[in-house]
């Protein structure tokens, strides 16, 4: 339905309304994005359009902070695919929901109803788009529009409450914390609702406005008898942003998500909880998952436990997926189990796919999730992992007996080459040369195949210090097969790049023949790659030549590494441990520490000398 949707509305966005040109591709694609959230509001519920929001907000802001920002609307660009990008479709549909939430719906549909009448058969800009807002609602726009669409970044805020005993006080704090004069981000003028919870059912509704006129904080003062039970920021999802806040009491983090009444607020309460990451944190998610109803809010919740990264919380979840029925949930769930790393998980998962049949748990996407928990921490054990390949290669055979499993064999490739052993390779070097095909892709057609092997190409490169340090002299030939690939336009232009981007790594390993080879393979294949292809062919010789200068180990780094980071996490665990039962101990013997060792007493930073408050968070 949601492919549907945007590309229909595009018949509106894009064809009855013709963008100038790219540098306004928004108006299309943007526009198309933002009606799945308005198709989902419609034909489902509010929270289920927020749900999907949520996700699309964690792409975006995750390409804005790890790979580059830009403003929605700009003419710098190499060339115009690059514009179609995270920035433009979930970042330019944030900002027309934003739009909506400020003029309202009425005035905002009024307005874009103008637009498409006035502007049908023609091409549009961004000016003429806010033109037609500002004439059917009244309101001046250019301020929205210059930091919203023509300035980069968004808002991260940082929150922290606080509750003055001495004058029975509340404090909430939030400031904007993306400022970087060198990458051009700076403060937005902004407004966000906060909802604090006094007594109980007893709602205090007040909005924060930390913008350029106060340095980009704000803070809000409300009296009250006692400490708040709850506090949630932005409830409705009605702005940008991403939110640093963590109360030190987890029963306020508690009643959110047992009481609140968007999803929105719930599933925010349950992965601060799984930042939280102690006992009584696990213990409150698992009671929330039995009692939720939404299955997208059981999703988030499951991913939390995981988030704790305690051996304890594997257990609880393997609880949970005996009695979940949604795949999509049972998908988070082994995600989960994922995160966490348990050693004994491999075995139980065995045991999971060993049971499965065609009931709704066991859907193409939880198989996916099931298998790449082989891969999800490096196994030290050479007989562990010789089962574990051993078990996959038994489980593809038998994938080959089933219709449209493209992606559970992709899964299954990926987890070989994950075993980590010179048999894995062996298995998918012949997987990717051999000249039969399995029957499962030739039924899926030539997308699955070309999936498929595309998938076992990237595994057999995960292996390439492996083999260097075991068997280096197979390193020429498999090169030598690599590069052919690459070179053969008879091939398909996916098998082909994937071949490619495998090579960067065997770079890293390569003998000088070998790595002169894939110098010139790779810019032979910049010079012939799709336009749209061209700064990623680029980005890959660049890999190459730094991975030409580095050595590897054969993947014992990484088994050294990860068990050393899992022992670190043991001891962080322990330790959080042992201070919440001091903390107990102490306020048990009146020293001080609240009864949950949670709230502790500090000097309010602006208060008068001996003035005390209670930290909330």
């Amino acid at each position: 339905d949601i492919v549907n949707v945007h590309e229909m509305a595009h018949s509106y966005f894009g064809d009855l309304v013709v963008i100038k040109d790219f540098m306004h591709a928004f108006l299309k694609e943007s526009w198309a994005t933002f009606m799945e959230y308005v198709y989902l509001e419609d034909k489902y519920d509010n929270d289920l359009a927020s749900y999907m929001m949520l996700l699309d907000l964690s792409r975006y802001t995750n390409d804005a902070d790890k790979r580059y920002v830009r403003p929605i609307v700009t003419r710098l660009y190499d060339h115009s695919f690059a514009m179609f990008d995270t920035h433009l479709y979930p970042g330019g549909a944030w900002r027309l929901h934003m739009l909506r939430h400020k003029l309202g719906a009425d005035g905002f549909w009024r307005g874009v109803t103008s637009y498409l009448n006035e502007f049908r058969f023609k091409v549009a800009e961004t000016t003429d788009f806010r033109k037609c807002l500002e004439n059917a609602t009244g309101e001046s726009l250019e301020h929205f529009f210059e930091q919203w669409f023509f300035s980069k970044g968004y808002p991260k805020l940082k929150a922290a409450t606080a509750y003055d005993q001495a004058k029975n006080r509340i404090s909430i704090t939030v400031e904007q914390t993306q400022k970087d004069e060198k990458a051009g981000v700076g403060i937005f003028d902004i407004e966000m609702e906060v909802c604090v919870e006094l007594e109980k059912s007893n709602w205090f509704i007040g909005v924060l406005s930390p913008c350029n006129a106060n340095n980009g904080k704000d803070c809000l003062y409300i009296d009250s008898p006692s400490p708040p039970l709850q506090v949630i920021f932005d409830p409705e999802g009605n702005l940008l942003h991403t939110l640093d806040y963590s109360p030190s009491k987890e029963s306020m983090l508690k009643r959110t998500l047992t009481t609140a009444r968007t999803a929105k607020a719930r599933w925010t309460a349950a992965k601060q909880l799984g930042r939280k990451a102690t006992r009584s944190a696990v213990k409150t998610l698992v009671a929330a998952f039995s009692l939720e109803p939404l299955w997208y809010v059981r999703g988030i919740i499951a991913a939390a436990i995981g988030d704790t990264h305690r051996l304890d919380a594997s257990k609880e979840l393997w609880t949970l997926l005996k009695s979940e029925q949604d795949p999509k949930v049972v998908t988070e769930i082994l995600r989960a189990i994922k995160a966490i790393k348990n050693p004994a998980d491999p075995a139980k998962i065995r045991a999971w796919l060993d049971k499965e049949n065609d009931n709704a748990p066991y859907s193409v996407l939880g198989r996916v999730a099931a298998l790449e928990c082989f891969g999800a921490d490096p196994v030290e054990d050479d007989s562990v992992r010789e089962d574990n390949l051993k078990f996959i290669l038994e489980y593809m055979d038998a994938l080959e007996t089933r219709d449209s499993w493209v992606w559970v064999t992709r899964a299954a490739l990926n987890a070989a080459g994950a075993t980590r052993t010179l048999a894995a390779f062996e298995f998918l070097r012949g997987y990717i040369f051999r000249e039969d095909t399995a029957p499962v892709l030739k039924r899926a057609g030539l997308a699955g195949l070309i999936s498929a092997r595309s998938a076992a190409i990237s595994a057999l490169a995960s292996l390439a210090e492996l083999v260097h340090a075991e068997n280096r002299q197979v390193i020429p030939s498999i090169v030598a097969e690599l590069t052919c690939m690459v070179r053969d336009t008879a091939d398909s232009y996916g098998v082909r790049r994937a071949a490619a981007e495998s090579l960067t790594l065997w770079a890293k390993v390569a003998d000088p023949e070998s790595l002169s080879r894939i110098h010139s393979t790779l810019a032979d294949f910049q010079n012939r790659c799709r336009d749209n292809d061209g700064p990623a062919a680029r980005k890959m010789c660049a890999r190459a030549k730094a991975n030409a200068a580095k050595k590897g180990d054969g993947g014992r780094f990484e088994i050294r590494a990860a068990k050393d980071i899992e022992a670190l996490r043991a001891d962080i665990r322990e330790l959080k441990e042992e201070l919440g039962n001091m903390k107990k101990s102490d306020a048990a013997e009146g020293t001080g520490g609240d009864a949950a060792g949670a709230a502790v007493p500090v000097p309010l930073a602006a208060g008068e000398p001996g003035e005390k408050v209670v930290a909330l968070g």
